[in-house]
């Protein structure tokens, strides 16, 4: 990849395609995201001073312990579908190992085992198809 600089744009080389990136309207996107992140930075941090949450509410204690894990699900759990493939069979095997997994947390299974056995149905179920 080459990487072509002027005065008022880029130009980003990779085999025949040409990227051209114009600084003023890059500049102004960035300083847009920018101003906009900061801004939410700024509310979020300066809220705990106008909003006051009791401190011995069952509710809100158990709300902000379980915040962490669940925007961590949030992240994760789209890319789960194709984290094998994006052939129906894939996304099969990733429901099959997702209902193998919420069977055995139902259960209160520990989590080690949880893991060795989820992986080892998936790659079962791909071996069967003969993709590993």
């Amino acid at each position: 990849m080459k990487i072509l600089k002027s005065r008022k744009t880029i130009k980003l080389i990779k085999g025949k395609e040409v990227i051209r990136l114009n600084y003023n309207q890059n500049l102004g996107i960035l300083t847009m995201i920018l101003m906009t992140l900061i801004i939410m930075t700024v509310i979020l941090r300066t809220l705990p001073i106008f909003v006051k949450i009791p401190e011995n509410n069952l509710k809100v204690n158990k709300f902000f312990e379980a915040l962490p894990y669940t925007v961590l699900t949030v992240l994760v759990f789209p890319d789960i579908f194709t984290s094998t493939g994006s052939t129906n069979f894939d996304i099969i095997r990733v429901l099959i190992g997702m209902a193998i997994v919420a069977y055995l947390t139902f259960r209160k299974t520990n989590l080690g085992i949880i893991i060795i056995v989820s992986i080892a149905v998936i790659y079962f179920l791909g071996m069967l198809k003969g993709s590993f």
